[in-house]
This record gives C-alpha cells, sequence and structure tokens, in this order.
C-alpha cells in the first residue's frame, strides 16, 4: 500500500452508485385496515418505517454476534452492504448538484486497543442506533433532508466501521502504525463499497436495511438460505426475540 503524508480520514459516498433497478419495494398490504393506514400515509413514509424496523433487526444481529465473540465474514459482510447501500438511498440517490457526499472513516488509528473483535461489534451496533431519532421522523417527514442527510451519514459512517471489522487481524498487527491502519481501513471499505453495487446479482435486489424488515424480502431470503450459522442465527434471535437492554460496551 502506498503511504500518504497524512492518514486517510474521509471516504466517498458516491451519487452513481447504483443501477437504476433491483430496488426493494415494501410488499403489498392484504388486510383492509393495513392499506387504509397505508393510504393515510405521507409518500415514502412506508419505506421509512421498514427503514427504522431494519435498522433495530441489524443492531440486534450485531448484539448477537458480539455475544459469540468471534468475527463472521457473511455477516458482517452483508451487514455493512446493506447499510452502505441505506446510506446511498438516504443521502446521495437523489442528489442532482454533487458527485459525492462526504464520510468519515473509523479512526482505529486513535485507539488500538479497541481493536477488538466483540468490541467493534458492540460499536457497529451504536452506530446504528445513533441513527434511530432521525430514522423515526422520516416516518412522519419522509425525504426531508435534514433527516435523510444525518441518517444517511450516520449510516454511511456505520458501514465503513462494519466493513473494518473484516480486516480486524490485520488492523490488530499493525500496532500503532497510524498510515497503516488507516489505510487498511480505507481498503476495506473500498472492497466493501464494490460488494455493494455487486450483491444484487446474488441477492436480485440492492441489500438495504428495510428488507430485513420483511421475512420474504430478497435479502432476508438471501440470508437465510446463504448465511453461516451464527448469521442466520442472529437473525432469527433479531426478528423474534423481545426487545433487550443493550449490550455494555
Amino acid at each position: 500500500m502506498t503511504r500518504t503524508k497524512q492518514p486517510f480520514r474521509d471516504f466517498d459516498l458516491p451519487v452513481k452508485h447504483l443501477g437504476e433497478a433491483d430496488h426493494f419495494i415494501p410488499p403489498k398490504a392484504r388486510d383492509a385496515d393495513e392499506i387504509a393506514r397505508r393510504r393515510a400515509m405521507r409518500r415514502g413514509g412506508l419505506l421509512a418505517e421498514y427503514q427504522l424496523k431494519g435498522i433495530g433487526i441489524a443492531a440486534k444481529v450485531l448484539d448477537f454476534a458480539a455475544t459469540q465473540g468471534e468475527q463472521d465474514e457473511f455477516l458482517v459482510n452483508t451487514l455493512a452492504a446493506a447499510e452502505f447501500n441505506t446510506a446511498w438511498y438516504n443521502h446521495s440517490a437523489s442528489a442532482r448538484d454533487v458527485m459525492r457526499r462526504r464520510l468519515k472513516l473509523p479512526r482505529h488509528d486513535k485507539n488500538p486497543a479497541a481493536i477488538e473483535t466483540t468490541r467493534m461489534l458492540q460499536s457497529g451496533r451504536d452506530h446504528l442506533l445513533a441513527t434511530t431519532y432521525a430514522a423515526k421522523l422520516l416516518i412522519r417527514y419522509p425525504g426531508m433532508p435534514n433527516f435523510t442527510k444525518e441518517v444517511g451519514t450516520r449510516l454511511g459512517d456505520a458501514s465503513l466501521h462494519l466493513a473494518s471489522i473484516a480486516v480486524q487481524p490485520e488492523l490488530a498487527a499493525a500496532g500503532n502504525d497510524t498510515f497503516l491502519i488507516q489505510e487498511i481501513t480505507r481498503h476495506a471499505a473500498m472492497l466493501m463499497v464494490e460488494s455493494s453495487r455487486q450483491m444484487h446479482e446474488d441477492v436480485h435486489a440492492n441489500p438495504s436495511l428495510a428488507q430485513l424488515a420483511d421475512p420474504d424480502s430478497p435479502l432476508s431470503h438471501y440470508w437465510r438460505v446463504n448465511g453461516s450459522d451464527i448469521a442466520v442465527q442472529a437473525l432469527e434471535f433479531a426478528t423474534t426475540a423481545e426487545p433487550q437492554p443493550p449490550v455494555e460496551a
């Protein structure tokens, strides 16, 4: 890897990212009351509901993974891609006057002692939970720029953090080498972004957090069929267990 004078701090959320097809649409309602409720919602509010629920499910998935104490490649990579795409849907997909939005790489070089799998998974959960307030407001005010920006940037930063868990051994081995730690972090993020663009070929939809709220969505089906044992158990826990208090970091 090429050294730079300063360690990498920023990362791009590009405007041109996903194609025009394979976007998730919530399934039609069959119940008359639910149909009436949806008709009364503002446009985009239903998808915002699914997104909020998906954020909560993803946080529980990471809670479960943290209790296992080991990094799971499928879980981390798939969830990071879904987070990054969800960030794009919120903060870049409709942009017309810019080419990119700015995200912040996690600064693992600032606290090398925190480069430990369980702590990184717990931190990934906390990044997700930090989006819930703005995500709730998007249900009432879908498309509101201040809220879409906050949800998008927070989820984008969360995806970069989660992507770096996949290279935790390399980060730990880098010791106190500031430049190397951030180069590894950036490279992991770049690989994750490329994966997030290509996963629709296997998932049959661009992975997004909203899909976790629908057990029959393309992502939920893909996760159950192709996921590791830990990933499948984590999703089952997250979608069936009663809400639990956050795990202490």
